[in-house]
């Protein structure tokens, strides 16, 4: 491969993956935005807690996003529930007053 090929593929990978990270935030903020619509059009003014459940364990970076925005995670793992710490106190004083 000549050198001005190798350069020229350098920047098409940088572009695309600049294109994947722009379409991945895209992404994020829509899955934000539903989230407080659907918070807001359910529970109204009442106080509510969020909390995603996945298949399997998310990264520490989308966990730390999401608890940004005061979503607990929970997860699946060798066939029982993990949580994360936002997670397992919201369900926690959910329980306490059941």
């Amino acid at each position: 491969m000549k050198p001005n090929s190798v350069q020229q593929q350098a920047q098409t990978d940088s572009a695309a993956g600049l294109h994947d990270a722009l379409e991945s935030r895209k992404s994020a903020y829509r899955v934000r935005d539903a989230i407080g619509f659907l918070t807001a059009a359910i529970a109204g003014d009442a106080a509510t807690c969020k909390i995603a459940r996945f298949e399997f364990k998310i990264t520490e970076e989308h966990r730390i996003w999401l608890n940004s925005h005061h979503v607990g995670v929970v997860w699946n793992e060798d066939g029982d529930l993990s949580c994360d710490d936002l997670a397992d106190d919201l369900l926690s004083r959910i329980l306490e007053k059941v």
